[in-house]
């Protein structure tokens, strides 16, 4: 790529102080969030029924940590490459800002379980962070699908609160309990909470996903032309969200354990769309590139 293209903006080495503020901001920002609008509960007391949320909350701090450093990493994009790496070192680092914050916030039960998920996340964005300096649609993935998800949240907590909708809504990593479509009383056929009750309250979170699948990658492939470059964008977000509770499996308990094969299956389904919806758009873009090249060819002729 053109060295003038790549040149940051910033002084190299303001760029990974930046990148860390960035992430910082990001893991601490969300933890903080979340608590205040009743997504999570890390003070909770977990009693009568309450108890089947306790672990969500913990693989959710995870995913917060996990999902700042790469999208904080996007900052340094147009650096040089070194520079690109100490900012994303430095932006895994930074995640563990989340971890006094969240400390802050939990109770007695889940104290003990924060610093091991502020340390987990703080991994798996550092690696995550590190692909990204690579392939930046990684990066560009992760923030969107994290953004789609936040938005689903925050109306979900909105129709809750003005009556709307009954119950809370439940913010897992990578997926919402949004309870928007209950009154459409649309019943699905499978029974059980993981294909049954999960599904049937979050139609609208089922659909975004798998739309968000096929548009994003769409749209980045015509962006760019390249079907790998629209295969990331859409495929990252969902698998960085998904490992949170392969790495930490003491975590898969109660509902934690239900909603991990459902994730897993829209997960690789939202792969297939990704793939499906890449791989064509690609197809067409070439097509319509070649159709170009002939008429200007044949007009140059004439």
């Amino acid at each position: 790529m053109d060295a003038a293209v790549r040149r940051s903006p910033l002084p190299a080495p303001l760029t990974p102080l930046l990148v860390a503020v960035a992430a910082a901001v990001l893991a601490a920002g969300q933890v903080a969030l979340a608590e205040l609008c009743g997504l999570s509960e890390l003070g909770g007391e977990f009693q009568a029924g309450a108890e089947r949320t306790e672990s969500v909350n913990v693989t959710l701090l995870t995913w917060f940590c996990a999902l700042s450093a790469p999208t904080a990493t996007l900052l340094a994009y147009r650096s040089q490459w070194l520079v690109r790496v100490v900012s994303a070192l430095f932006a895994a680092a930074a995640t563990t800002a989340a971890l006094p914050v969240a400390q802050s916030y939990a109770g007695d039960v889940l104290a003990s379980e924060i610093p091991g998920a502020v340390g987990t996340g703080a991994v798996l964005g550092a690696f995550a962070a590190l692909l990204t300096v690579a392939l930046t649609a990684l990066g560009l993935g992760v923030a969107l699908h994290a953004g789609l998800l936040w938005v689903l949240a925050f109306l979900a907590s909105l129709a809750s609160v003005l009556g709307f909708t009954w119950g809370t809504p439940t913010f897992f990593a990578g997926y919402v309990l949004d309870g928007l479509a209950d009154d459409l009383g649309i019943g699905l056929p499978l029974s059980g909470r993981t294909f049954g009750y999960f599904p049937s309250r979050s139609q609208v979170t089922i659909v975004a996903l798998l739309v968000f699948a096929a548009v994003v990658a769409a749209l980045a492939v015509l962006r760019t032309g390249s079907w790998w470059h629209g295969f990331l964008v859409g495929a990252a977000g969902p698998v960085l969200a998904l490992a949170p509770y392969l790495v930490d499996t003491s975590q898969l308990v109660m509902w934690n354990a239900d909603i991990l094969p459902l994730l897993s299956a829209l997960t690789g389904l939202g792969v297939l769309i990704t793939g499906i919806a890449s791989w064509t758009t690609a197809r067409r873009f070439r097509r319509a590139e070649r159709t170009e090249e002939a008429e200007e060819a044949e007009a140059a002729e004439q």
